[in-house]
């Protein structure tokens, strides 16, 4: 039940008023967890509170309250927002030595917001095992070819060719 309410809150916009309910609930015998901690971190960052999304982030982890792959990418995406380069590469290197498989949406904000790695792999990223190879393909092509490194692009580009997967024609 908190949960939901924590997440309605911050749905539209209350994430001050969620913190401070939070509060209020580690006072009572409820015990928070880290659907609620990333629900909040993730309310900061559209909220574009960013400075408060590291503290929250930490404060979940002094609650030892292990971050999931959610906790991750909110921070990931606060970061990328106020150009945290190295702060976002840290997060990524941490995922994985946690061995928490960042997703989709993780790669995502990072590779097309900031720079583009030059091997993606060091944090695990395989288009090839991701569950929706095309979409995977497509932002790091995507993203090499705006960073105008297009050998980059077009050995992803034939790599999915080679893998039968069509490319999409959206332009």
């Amino acid at each position: 039940m908190n949960e939901k309410l924590i997440n309605g809150l911050c749905k539209i916009g209350h994430t001050i008023v969620t913190i401070k309910l939070m509060q209020e609930l580690k006072r009572q015998p409820i015990k928070l967890n880290v659907v609620m901690y990333s629900t909040v971190i993730d309310g900061l960052c559209k909220e574009g509170l960013f400075n408060e999304i590291g503290k929250y982030f930490f404060k979940m982890i002094a609650r030892e309250i292990s971050p999931d792959v959610i906790s991750y990418s909110s921070l990931i995406h606060g970061l990328c927002c106020v150009n945290q380069l190295e702060e976002t590469t840290k997060l990524l290197n941490q995922t994985v030595q946690t061995n928490i498989k960042p997703n989709l949406h993780t790669y995502n904000m990072h590779f097309v917001r900031m720079e583009m790695p030059h091997k993606p792999t060091q944090w695990g990223f395989s288009c090839q095992e991701s569950e929706n190879g095309l979409e995977s393909y497509n932002i790091m092509i995507d993203g090499y070819c705006k960073k105008r490194i297009v050998d980059k692009a077009m050995a992803f580009f034939n790599e999915m060719l080679e893998r039968n997967l069509v490319p999409n024609t959206n332009i």
